[in-house]
């Protein structure tokens, strides 16, 4: 049986192993996300926008642009 990735991540009982995956995934997140301020929200009074439905009421939206990568567009 094959297990998708949170799965393995969740069964695994190493915690070494778990702390090597944990900064992989971290330093993913920070090489390829862009924090941005949500284009919806970024005029409203903050009162209105912890209800904005685009950023989930932070303010502020990810982009991902590892697609580009491994297009070619980034290196």
């Amino acid at each position: 049986m094959k297990l998708n990735p949170l799965e393995q991540l969740i069964r695994i009982n190493d915690k070494e192993e778990l702390e090597e995956i944990k900064e992989s995934l971290f330093n993913h997140i920070i090489e390829w996300l862009d924090e941005k301020r949500c284009p919806v929200c970024e005029d409203w009074l903050e009162e209105y926008t912890k209800h904005c439905t685009i950023c989930d009421g932070t303010g502020k939206i990810y982009i991902d642009y590892s697609h580009l990568y491994n297009k070619g567009v980034l290196k």
